[in-house]
């Protein structure tokens, strides 16, 4: 197996857990336009910690197999292994349970990366399949109901909450690398007369590859939000994937 390759299976190792996070907010799908900023800070160990702020929001997704979509999209952030943060969207139903939004990565019709360097490419189910058998990549999450709460969200407003509990696990078994877990454990509040439902979510992401094990936390806080009226541009769907197209970048 070529060099390239191998670092293309670390760069799927390394950024898989991402969407596991981004499944709370599929949940509760707004109408078309409605976005969300908030607040991200990360920590490991004793280091500082990072704060960046990213972009929620929605649009058409028209009817795919008789099925209403909607785009969910995610900015700016980074994807399998992409040196420049871009939008990251995934194609999905516009009305989903609390099981199906916990497997994103599975039920999307398409997942679309705009990297605002390199250009946009997707990927589509089949493509996802291959990805996660060559990787041996299995997930789960889980959020229970966990009672009440008051929480300012970042701005400092207060919302009147109900509380769930977070618990998520991913497992990877990839060609010619270590095999790792990732368990994420938290809270996360949520008001449903905000966008997305997410006032404030946070949890301790704990990675175990071999004998090493680093524990990192993080903290999602609504800053703002609001709704988008103007018909968005047409979107550009790129490249389909291919594993040696992105490998040559």
């Amino acid at each position: 197996m070529s060099t390239r390759l191998l670092l293309f299976f670390a760069w799927v190792v390394s950024t898989s857990p991402a969407f596991a996070q981004w499944e709370i907010f599929a949940q509760r799908i707004p109408e078309d336009g409605s976005w969300a900023t908030y607040r991200v800070t990360r920590q490991s160990g004793k280091s500082q910690p990072q704060i960046s702020e990213i972009r929620i929001s929605t649009r058409d997704g028209t009817v795919i197999e008789k099925t209403p979509c909607v785009w969910l999209e995610i900015s700016p952030v980074k994807w399998l292994g992409s040196r420049n943060k871009g939008r990251l969207s995934f194609l999905i139903p516009r009305a989903m349970d609390a099981a199906k939004a916990g497997r994103l990565l599975f039920i999307s019709y398409e997942i679309l990366f705009t990297d605002p360097v390199k250009g946009p490419w997707h990927l589509k189910p089949e493509d996802v399949t291959w990805l996660v058998e060559k990787v041996e990549l299995k997930s789960s999450s889980l959020l229970t109901p966990d009672g009440s709460a008051k929480m300012n969200d970042g701005a400092g407003k207060a919302h009147e909450c109900t509380l769930q509990k977070l618990e998520s696990k991913l497992s990877l078994d990839p060609p010619f690398a270590a095999a790792q877990t990732t368990d994420l454990v938290g809270k996360v509040w949520r008001d449903e007369t905000t966008p997305f439902g997410i006032i404030r979510a946070e949890w301790t992401e704990t990675l175990k590859k071999g004998d090493e094990t680093e524990v990192e936390t993080k903290i999602m806080e609504l800053l703002d939000s609001g709704r988008d009226v103007t018909t968005p541009p047409p979107i550009d769907h790129g490249d389909g994937f291919s594993l040696w197209r992105l490998l040559r970048r």
